[in-house]
């Protein structure tokens, strides 16, 4: 706002103290400073006059809304709708500030259900930037135009399609401190880009096109929410997961993507609530809890979730930009996002339970195996018949592959359901040194031994408390502790849940490692300093990160020879797991059905 007061003069000036004027130093702005800097607090860049010109043209009841910038925006930036358009009376106030169709008294304010409500975007816009509205309803023969240039206004007649044309010119000309703030073309350019996409996301039905520099660069006809998720958001362009639900006065609708395209931050979670994206960490949060099951700490979903509450648990005016929301019963909404994301990973990625298997019995004919708890990997590992890498038949004898031609495998097989407890497992042998592959009646399972494995030894760690069972390290192992403030009683006392008891000596704040769980022995020492000091997030997401490493470190590794029984033994505990993906996201297994493999060889 310093700049905004500045732009008029760049040459600083003295102003008297209250002290030494001996007069009042209050005094009302002139109408011209308070409307820049009312201007200041909507408009910040051509993405903040984009925003407010593609809400107008949301509520506006358009079917099809069309954008063109020049420049990143500075230049010229215009949106083009055909909804409902505005009469002569309403073109001669909508530029004015405070003048708006969607609030007529303090009680509307707790019932909005339009993007814009305050009527001070247009205002804004011309106190900082020459506007034009082409403008005509439907039911009129005439349309208007109206011209905005700081104090001048015309409103003339005008030829105009049914709609409205709102065009923004010289942004920030007469503001040069504001204008040498904004960056390059190409970033402003970057950012209309994001923003025209997120009202694209949240309006799906609404067909959206974008021309930059002249060139049409996005075009977005319209859609259900899901084609056009997948159309607006490259990591969820390829078989996203989709649920709904409705809890009390909240629906929820959820677009996400697989545990495996997870990412190292939260900018791939967008949270939006009636329209509108917003920003709050507690539904963030709360995607992130739904996908605990499959995600480890510091690893996080790419997921679109779309909020709908009634007008009133809801309060906008917040934000100057309406980017923050206060909410009536935000615990309702957070058990709301919880629950749809964990019923939309439990419909795709969880499994049936099933039983162990052997090659000559049915799943249902045998107890269940118990759980494989880290076991110590041979040393020498045997070979099956035929060697690791050839196909084994339940009689052991060896196959060939056929020389017909492979069809190429996707990453985008549909998570499917394990085995049914009737059918027989039979095993076919390693596949590439990584999947174990099982054939059954449905076609055959390849199974990534490693996540396979991992995944089971993390559920065992998961379950278990190591505080009683630790053993005390004859040498301990000097490591090297994350950020300070994870050096929290609580963030020790969770580590030694997990195996791992630290000593740390004050002030110098240096560690080491003093005992360990059974299963940690067998790591190295570096292992485990490595594993310490690789630690971050919160006390809450500790237990995973920490569980999710020991049983990578522990699980086999691809590339490893199995003997028979063990293959067979990891591929059939794999159809116990209560997820389909390891404690990293990946995929523990797939399926590659009878139908797909005739279909291959065109049979």
């Amino acid at each position: 706002m310093a700049a905004l007061a500045a732009d008029s003069d760049t040459q600083r000036r003295e102003r008297p103290s209250p002290e030494s004027s001996g007069t009042g130093a209050i005094a009302v702005l002139a109408p011209a400073v308070a409307d820049l800097i009312a201007a200041g607090e909507v408009i910040e860049r051509p993405a903040s006059v984009l925003r407010e010109l593609v809400d107008n043209a949301i509520d506006a009841g358009g079917s099809q809304i069309d954008v063109e910038w020049e420049d990143g925006g500075r230049t010229l930036l215009a949106v083009v709708d055909n909804g409902v358009g505005m009469s002569e009376p309403d073109v001669r106030q909508c530029a004015l500030r405070h003048a708006t169709s969607k609030v007529q008294s303090a009680a509307d304010l707790s019932q909005i259900d339009t993007l814009g409500f305050r009527g001070e975007a247009l205002a804004s816009i011309a106190a900082c930037a020459e506007l034009e509205l082409v403008t005509r309803p439907a039911t009129e023969r005439v349309g208007w135009r109206l011209a905005v240039s700081g104090a001048r206004r015309s409103i003339v007649p005008h030829p105009s399609a049914a709609g409205c044309r709102a065009a923004v010119s010289r942004l920030f000309a007469q503001l040069p401190a504001r204008r040498r703030f904004l960056k390059s073309a190409r970033a402003e350019s970057t950012m209309c880009k994001r923003t025209l996409l997120e009202k694209a996301l949240a309006h799906p039905h609404i067909g959206f096109a974008a021309t930059i520099d002249r060139r049409r660069d996005l075009s977005l006809p319209g859609a259900s929410l899901r084609e056009r998720v997948q159309a607006g958001v490259p990591a969820l362009a390829t078989a996203p997961l989709h649920a709904s639900g409705h809890y009390g006065d909240v629906a929820v609708e959820l677009v996400a993507g697989r545990p495996e395209v997870a990412r190292r931050d939260r900018s791939g979670i967008m949270v939006f609530v009636n329209g509108r994206r917003i920003r709050d960490f507690a539904l963030l949060q709360a995607v992130e809890y739904g996908y605990s099951a499959v995600l480890p700490g510091g690893r996080h979903p790419v997921a679109c979730v779309f909020i709908s509450v009634a007008p009133e648990a809801v309060d906008f005016n917040v934000h100057p930009a309406k980017l923050e929301a206060r909410f009536r019963a935000p615990s309702e909404l957070h058990q709301a996002v919880v629950r749809v994301t964990q019923r939309l990973l439990g419909e795709t990625a969880t499994l049936k339970p099933a039983a162990a298997a052997s090659p000559a019995l049915p799943l249902a004919q045998l107890p269940p195996a118990p759980r494989v708890a880290a076991p110590a990997r041979p040393p020498t590992p045997r070979l099956g018949p035929g060697g690791p890498h050839s196909r084994h038949r339940d009689d052991g004898v060896a196959g060939r592959w056929s020389s017909a031609p492979a069809r190429s495998l996707d990453a985008g097989f549909e998570m499917s359901h394990p085995p049914a407890a009737e059918q027989r497992l039979k095993l076919i042998g390693q596949v590439m040194g990584t999947f174990i592959a099982v054939e059954t009646d449905d076609g055959i399972y390849f199974v990534d031994q490693h996540a396979a494995h991992e995944r089971v030894i993390f559920d065992e760690l998961a379950d278990a408390n190591h505080t009683g069972e630790i053993q005390q390290l004859l040498l301990p192992i000097e490591v090297e502790l994350p950020r300070e403030g994870e050096r929290s009683a609580a963030w020790l006392t969770e580590l030694e849940r997990c195996g791992l008891r630290l000593e740390v000596r004050a002030p110098a704040g240096e560690a080491r490692v003093v005992a360990l769980a059974p299963q940690l022995h067998r790591l190295p020492a570096a292992d485990i300093s490595r594993l310490i000091n690789g630690l971050g997030g919160t006390t809450d997401d500790l237990k995973r990160s920490a569980l999710a490493t020991v049983a990578c470190k522990l699980a086999i590794k691809a590339g490893e020879l199995l003997v028979d029984d063990d293959a067979l033994d990891i591929a059939a505990r794999s159809f116990q797991l209560g997820v389909q993906h390891c404690p990293h996201g990946r995929p523990v297994w797939f399926l590659l059905t009878r139908e797909e493999a005739l279909a291959a060889v065109g049979r």
